[in-house]
């Protein structure tokens, strides 16, 4: 029997089997069981963080993505020894030029700014190019009269640069205000983490805000907080569960309905987007909502699938926010923000949790709703 050991195998060989250990739950899957449920952990649901360019094409049309500023010049404002050497190992091993990824799509026919923070860049700390890229979306939105989606997710500002990273927070702040002065809806979806300057500034700035579940976003780390007051931090803090019960987020959107709702809301906010958009409107999940309101109590039987906090995503008209297919009537007024999420009954007024009413700091519950206590969708418009 003659043996060619020089002869090819022909024989497809069978696909290399990627696993990966969650994080939360410590439960190991494929990586394509993973993507197969949007990138979320099968056993316990967690999230796991997705690249920008990744998160682009599940939110963007097909080859309708075109990116803005993609290449600016390294900067080193303090010489800070070995820091260029880290920002071309970084970029090398991601393929990205900073920290953001900037650009413009359509969703559903509709144009629309978009940026997305990655992570894998030194934790998509705010440097001075991260600043540079948002604000110069931002002017460019105005110009071009385009609404923006800005996914935010950073540790914060990124210690290499010091006082000028600190300074991104104004120069991102202040283009956001220019953009929203041309009368442009800004969206700014909270992602897993969102700390530090990025929080105090671009990511809680829009119009509307979501959060995607169990997404981390504050200010200062936990242990500090406790060091500094002494005391025990409730359950869940800093969680977008619980900033969505104390108002801070407009609703919190899972990653599979995110394009979904993004489209209906940009249909509700842009002049001409109904008509570039498909004639029917995608029907979206329920936002998730506090623990402590059941779905029955927030959203009753009969009214469909609802948005945030159990009413539709709302039309703003006028001087009032307009309930949109709600068959009960009437016009609610905007709640103030960070009101204790206490359930009221029918005209009950109820002051806040050690604050007086003669103040005014009180809400009126209106007829048949119980939910929490949030601010406008729509500030300023």
């Amino acid at each position: 029997m003659r043996i060619d050991f020089f002869k090819r195998n022909t024989a497809e060989a069978e696909p290399e089997v990627v696993m990966r250990k969650c994080k939360k739950c410590g439960a190991v899957h494929s990586v394509q069981d993973v993507r197969a449920n949007d990138f979320a952990c099968p056993s316990c649901g967690a999230y796991v963080r997705i690249h920008a360019k990744r998160r682009i094409k599940l939110l963007a049309d097909p080859g309708s993505f075109e990116e803005w500023n993609q290449e600016l010049p390294v900067v080193n404002p303090l010489d800070f020894p070995e820091y260029e050497q880290k920002l071309w190992e970084v970029k090398e091993s991601t393929g990205l030029n900073e920290a953001v990824v900037t650009g413009k799509i359509t969703i559903d026919g509709i144009p629309t700014a978009i940026g997305v923070c990655d992570a894998r860049f030194l934790m998509s700390s705010m440097g001075h190019n991260l600043g540079e890229k948002i604000a110069r979306m931002a002017e460019r939105a105005a110009e071009e009269k385009l609404p923006v989606i800005l996914y935010a997710c950073s540790g914060g500002a990124r210690m290499q640069e010091g006082i000028i990273s600190l300074m991104q927070m104004v120069k991102t702040s202040e283009a956001l205000g220019r953009l929203q002065e041309s009368g442009q809806l800004f969206i700014s979806v909270l992602t897993d983490p969102t700390m530090g300057g990025v929080t105090a500034s671009f990511a809680m700035l829009g119009d509307i805000i979501l959060a995607e579940p169990g997404a981390l976003i504050g200010f200062t780390g936990q242990r500090v907080i406790q060091q500094t007051i002494g005391g025990k931090l409730p359950e869940g803090f800093q969680r977008s569960e619980f900033l969505l019960k104390h108002g801070f987020t407009d609703a919190i959107v899972p990653r599979r309905d995110q394009r979904a709702v993004l489209a209906h809301i940009l249909r509700l906010h842009v002049k001409g987007a109904a008509e570039l958009a498909s004639e029917t409107a995608p029907v979206f999940e329920e936002a998730e909502l506090a623990e402590e309101f059941t779905r029955e109590e927030v959203a009753p039987k009969g009214t469909g699938h609802l948005g945030c906090g159990g009413f539709r995503i709302a039309e703003f008209t006028a001087s009032r926010v307009r309930t949109e297919g709600r068959e009960r009537g009437g016009t609610r007024k905007p709640f103030l923000r960070g009101r204790s999420p206490q359930r009221l009954g029918d005209g009950q007024a109820v002051p806040r949790e050690g604050q007086s009413a003669r103040k005014g700091l009180y809400r009126r519950a209106l007829p048949g709703f119980h939910g929490t206590a949030r601010r406008p969708l729509l500030r300023g418009r």
